[in-house]
């Protein structure tokens, strides 16, 4: 009797064994057919994809280039941030806007004639429906607040090693690309915890970056460095050769608007100085020379 149940029972085992066999090779077959059929999807998707009138083209446009920031600098508002900060947040700025507060840009923009950071607390005195609801430690109502004198989006950042500072391609709403972009600018920022010192601020994320006629807080680095007509990818290039481009694009090498904001007439006499309101002067932008023009 126990071999005639150990047969039994090793029958059972056999049939067992069988069926889960017939069960995976039955799994294998359905899995290979699954198989043959995604690939054959696949080549469907690929050949129609890869249809030999395709190409595929970046889009052209034209790009402002401009000083951004540089690490381990005190600029003239008295804050700054190190070095080792910017790695981890200088992305921020990509996709954030272009200012200018200026009515040349800006119709009927309260700053008239001015060229500013905008903010909120501006506002909350005199014009508070202005600022209706809008709370200026609120980051998304600076957000949505400065987007009010958006001109252009910071479409890439990237450092400069022969500058040593960080540079912002800008691409211009249509509305202001046939407009002469201003020659200085400075950068706004917000930082993260408020007891941070200014002066080493490591955490912070990029808000705009703001277009100025004079003082900007970085000094004589913080300027338009040129303009470029191409893709975004060709315009990146380019940036290794900026002085060439800059002095043919916008009428001053570097040098130049250094020696204007430093006083030094004898290094500006081929430029028209700040009082002429030629095409070539920095007054050019200045509310009388822009009120000549419309006469």
């Amino acid at each position: 009797m126990p071999c005639q149940f150990t047969a039994a029972h090793n029958s059972r085992q056999v049939a067992q064994i069988s069926t889960s066999i017939n069960f995976l090779m039955a799994q294998m077959a359905i899995a290979k057919r699954t198989r043959a059929i995604e690939s054959q999807f696949d080549t469907m998707f690929l050949t129609a994809a890869l249809d030999p009138n395709f190409e595929f083209k970046e889009a052209e446009s034209t790009y402002h280039a401009y000083f951004l920031i540089k690490g381990g600098e005190i600029n003239g508002n008295d804050w700054g941030v190190p070095e080792q900060s910017i790695p981890r947040n200088i992305k921020t700025f990509e996709g954030r806007p272009f200012l200018v507060t200026a009515d040349d840009f800006i119709k009927n923009s309260p700053y008239k004639w001015r060229w500013m950071h905008p903010k909120i607390d501006h506002f909350q005195k005199y014009l508070p429906d202005y600022v209706k609801g809008l709370n200026p430690e609120n980051l998304q109502d600076v957000l949505r607040f400065q987007d009010r004198w958006k001109v252009g989006d910071i479409s890439r950042v990237l450092y400069d090693s022969s500058d040593d500072y960080w540079k912002a391609i800008i691409k211009p709403l249509p509305a202001f690309e046939h407009k002469d972009f201003p020659p200085f600018c400075s950068p706004g920022i917000k930082k993260a915890y408020v007891f941070e010192n200014n002066q080493k601020i490591m955490n912070w994320q990029g808000i705009h970056l703001a277009g100025l006629m004079e003082r900007p807080a970085y000094g004589s680095q913080a300027i338009y460095e040129g303009s470029f007509s191409g893709t975004l990818g060709y315009c990146m290039t380019q940036l290794s050769d900026t002085q060439s481009l800059f002095e043919t694009s916008y009428k001053f090498t570097k040098e130049r608007i250094a020696a204007v904001m430093s006083g030094d007439n004898a290094a500006t006499n081929k430029v028209p100085m700040l009082g002429d309101c030629s095409d070539g002067g920095f007054a050019h932008y200045s509310k009388p020379c822009m009120e000549k023009r419309k006469k």
